[in-house]
């Protein structure tokens, strides 16, 4: 055939042969596919002997990808069932290395999913590649971390690096359709600065996309002009739950095409068989081998490869030499080239999605090892025997390298025996134990592992903020966030330990409480201990129809520490979800009692009770935070706000509007439902228990029920246990939430009179037409017992009042501040308003410089501490407090 004697001649002779011909190649007949096979064989045997060079792939980070490549099983928004973990640690990314080395493979390929490193990812990656250097002497080491930044190739050709894989994938004319989140020049751009930096460089590609046969070619001379040492071929693995899952284009002679086609047009580099190749190519791997003079022993990236020993078999039955460490794999004129690194060797040329800046798509393989320096001398077949010993090794106690590393079955097909690309004791879907069973789909059971499950790695800092971005709505913020939130790695006491240093500071002193509720600090001893006592028995059961210990006691001890006319108690899920309830339970009560008409809610501007419907109704409909739903929410009766001051005397004209505005409305009012004494979200402001006698009485005068939303204000943050006991007073319904739990659980409760009790049971519909899946959590009730019972059994109103005098001391010189229009405070409340909207971003640094956390809003700094802050850690609040009101 005078295509295939042209194509020998030029490959002998290292002349690069035109897109025509290597487009007639993947045009050839499956008649014509051994003679395919044998001419490309010819240029393979000129440039590389009979040798396999064996490479093994350590996943140093799996999952968690913020980029979008449509091939990747770690790619955002992928559903495909992958093992995910972050970093591990030097020791133990060399010990799965000295698996790899045990078996025959010659380069150790480190790959990490994401974007591209950080400097600190890179120092992570440096202490790895000197941690395996140091207990594998020889060895080669490739990276393949995706986009590199300036001067990491650098940094890793110092730290002992011998190649960097990045793989350009597809064309450049169809790459946007495979990826959006970075560019076809961006993996160019790559490769050039590993080259630059003296790393051998290795990219290559993956078949099977739905590429045309131009495409493939353009690629590959593309790869040719980029002129790396290896190039990696992956073919496709389409994972459920990727766009890409149903790609299933490939035939075991169109790989073999494809790889004769790229054996022609790089005619002396390092071609690895990569990804794929178990799946697609199949029994007819061996005929890969005369082509091809690289594979990964193993396990790939996120799916499980052919067995070790099997690759080994495979070799030595098609008359084929593993490479020896003492082999050059490159041609002499190659490995001089590149300065007396033949390292030739990169991760999965196909460029780790997980990495989905090098990514192999999830199967793996691609980074071949370059070879050391010197003469090319066969190692034949006592590698593959020092293989087949190792594999077999497992019965006289030593390591074995046959283990399986299963990432999820490949679209069902039966899972294949393989070496294992170590998984860091992290349990796998699937968990299996036993003689034969797999490791990759059983929890890791090796020496030194636990019995039960263990807990995945915390992602690093870059990697969390990173996916928090991509994945996570945070309170009233856009997708994707536009500020960066500090991480939380621990909180003890009144401390929030910080995942890395932020202004200088590792540690912050809380003082929001997280938003009021961890009134005990974090962390406490007792109910550490109930929430643990409680797991024993059980997290959760549901309520309809049962009943259980913590939810009674719970609900007993709050009718008990409650104004008395409540009686009954309904545990709901959140704040939110309790004033749902009260509104409901309102309602509810006037239709049974044959009043349907009494149907709209009373409140006074300023206030807020919720992010949920009837919640957003009653929150100011002006310059609120729920403005944007005034023409969809049901139309409420507003007042106005109540006059400024705890302490001032009731204002006669605000006493009758009250009056009046309630007699007007009575015949269509339900309840009246206001934030006693602080209106908290809503602006922080403070008033006069005198206008909570006013509603009272009004209500009772014109037969409406009253609603107090003590979410944020009970439990003792004003001074008084209930804010109602600054007036005197008893609600109808109240609502509970924030520090019911210390701040441990979610869980809420909204208390009702029988009076309201009686009249919805004895209507109509003779239920409350309400039932959380979680209600009466009893793991949550436990914590709340524990925690009102801890809150009661010390002297809270003495701490409450001796936070209030630190706070009243030290916000004080907060009054002389340009911009500052007040300065109040109630109980453990502190605040400073602002003539101006606050700048959050600069307020916030100002108080972490200070080593505080707050949580400014509109035009607002203020601070609730846990009620067990030390004075000196209030004094460091309010000079945080003040620095922020000064930089914000």
């Amino acid at each position: 055939m005078d295509l295939l004697n042209t194509l020998v001649d030029k490959g002998l002779r290292r002349e690069l042969p035109t897109r025509e011909e290597a487009l007639a190649v993947l045009a050839t007949s499956d008649d014509e596919l051994l003679d395919v096979v044998a001419a490309a064989g010819k240029v393979r045997r000129q440039w590389f002997g009979r040798r396999v060079k064996l490479n093994y792939l350590v996943n140093l980070k799996s999952g968690l990808c913020p980029e979008d490549c449509s091939y990747c099983s770690q790619r955002l928004g992928s559903k495909a069932g992958i093992l995910k973990y972050t970093w591990l640690k030097p020791e133990e990314a060399s010990k799965a290395a000295a698996a790899g080395v045990a078996g025959g493979a010659k380069r150790v390929c480190l790959v990490a999913s994401g974007r591209g490193p950080t400097d600190r990812d890179v120092d992570r990656v440096t202490k790895t590649i000197e941690a395996i250097k140091e207990e594998n002497e020889g060895i080669e080491v490739c990276a393949c971390l995706g986009l590199l930044s300036d001067g990491q190739a650098d940094r890793l050709r110092t730290a002992g690096a011998d190649a960097y894989n990045h793989n350009l994938n597809t064309s450049e004319e169809t790459y946007g359709a495979i990826t959006t989140t970075h560019t076809y020049a961006d993996r160019v751009e790559t490769v050039q600065q590993a080259q630059a930096a003296g790393l051998s460089a290795c990219s290559g590609l993956i078949a099977g996309m739905g590429e045309s046969d131009k495409d493939l070619v353009d690629v590959v001379f593309a790869l040719r002009d980029l002129d790396p040492d290896s190039v990696p071929v992956n073919f496709l693995i389409p994972f459920e739950g990727t766009p890409l899952a149903k790609e299933w284009n490939l035939t075991p002679q169109r790989c073999l095409r494809i790889l004769a086609m790229v054996r022609f047009v790089c005619p002396d580099v390092e071609v690895r068989l990569a990804g794929g190749r178990e799946v697609h190519l199949r029994s007819m791997q061996p005929l890969a081998l005369h082509l091809v003079n690289s594979i990964f022993l193993g396990d790939y990236l996120t799916s499980e490869g052919q067995a070790g020993q099997a690759d080994l078999d495979m070799i030595a039955d098609a008359g084929f030499e593993v490479e020896g460490a003492g082999t050059t794999t490159l041609p002499r004129h190659r490995a001089d080239a590149l300065g007396g690194c033949d390292t030739s060797a990169e991760p999965a040329g196909c460029g780790t999605q997980e990495s989905a800046g090098c990514g192999s798509h999830g199967s793996g393989g691609g980074c071949g090892p370059c070879g050391g320096h010197g003469e090319q001398e066969p190692v034949a077949v006592a590698d593959a025997e020092r293989g087949r010993s190792a594999a077999r090794s497992e019965a006289n106690g030593a390591p074995r390298t046959d283990l399986v590393a299963v990432a999820g079955p490949v679209r069902g097909r039966i899972s294949l025996p393989m070496p294992e690309p170590y998984s860091p004791a992290l349990p796998r879907p699937g968990a299996q134990s036993g003689p034969g069973a797999h490791s990759g789909s059983a929890a890791y059971s090796g020496p030194g592992a636990h019995s039960g499950s263990v807990a995945p790695k915390p992602y690093a800092p870059d990697e969390l903020r990173a996916l928090d971005r991509a994945h996570v709505w945070h309170p009233y913020g856009p997708m994707p966030g536009r500020q960066e939130p500090l991480i939380v790695e621990s909180a003890t006491g009144v401390r929030l330990r910080l995942a890395e240093p932020v202004e200088g500071q590792r540690e912050l002193v809380d003082g929001m409480s997280s938003w009021w509720s961890a009134v005990h600090g974090y962390n406490h001893p007792v109910l550490n201990e109930a929430a643990r006592g409680q797991l024993d028995r059980m997290s959760h059961v549901m309520f309809g129809g049962l009943t259980h210990e913590p939810a009674v006691r719970l609900a007993t001890r709050l009718v008990e520490i409650t104004p008395e006319p409540l009686q009954h108690v309904f545990l709901a899920d959140s704040g939110s979800v309790s004033v749902e309830v009260a509104v409901k339970m309102c309602l509810q009560y006037w239709r049974s009692a044959g009043r349907p008409a009494k149907r709209r809610l009373l409140t006074w501007r300023g206030g807020y009770h919720g992010d949920t419907w009837q919640p957003m109704a009653v929150c100011d409909p002006e310059g609120g935070m729920h403005q944007l739903w005034s023409g969809s929410l049901p139309r409420q009766v507003f007042a106005d706000a109540p006059p400024d001051g705890f302490d001032t005397e009731p204002d006669a004209g605000y006493v009758a509007h009250l009056r009046e505005l309630i007699a007007a409305h009575a015949h269509e009012l339900a309840a009246v439902i206001v934030e006693p004494v602080v209106q908290g979200a809503g602006g922080m402001r403070f008033h006069s228990p005198a206008y909570l006698r006013v509603l009272r009485e009004a209500c009772d005068d014109h037969d409406v029920l009253l609603v107090l939303d003590e979410i944020a204000t009970g439990f003792g943050r004003t001074g008084k246990l209930f804010a109602a006991g600054h007036a005197g007073i008893s609600p109808d319904v109240m609502c509970l939430g924030k520090a019911l739990t210390g701040g441990y659980l979610t869980l809420a409760a909204t208390l009702c009179t029988t009076r309201v009790a009686e009249g919805i049971s004895s209507g109509e519909v003779p239920v409350l037409a309400h039932g959380p899946t979680f209600m009466g959590n009893p793991l949550a009730a436990t914590v709340a017992s524990a925690s009102v019972d801890l809150l009661l059994g010390q002297d809270w109103e003495g701490e409450v009042a001796r936070i209030g005098a630190g706070l009243r001391s030290g916000l004080a010189p907060a009054s002389d501040l340009a911009g500052v229009v007040d300065v109040r405070v109630l109980g453990a409340i502190g605040v400073v308003q602002l003539d101006h909207e606050v700048d959050m971003a600069a307020a916030t640094r100002a108080a972490v410089r200070e080593g505080v956390w707050l949580r400014p809003f509109r035009d607002l700094v203020y601070t609730m501490p846990p009620y067990v802050t030390g004075d000196e850690d209030v004094a460091r609040i309010c000079r945080a407090v003040c620095a922020a009101a000064r930089e914000g």
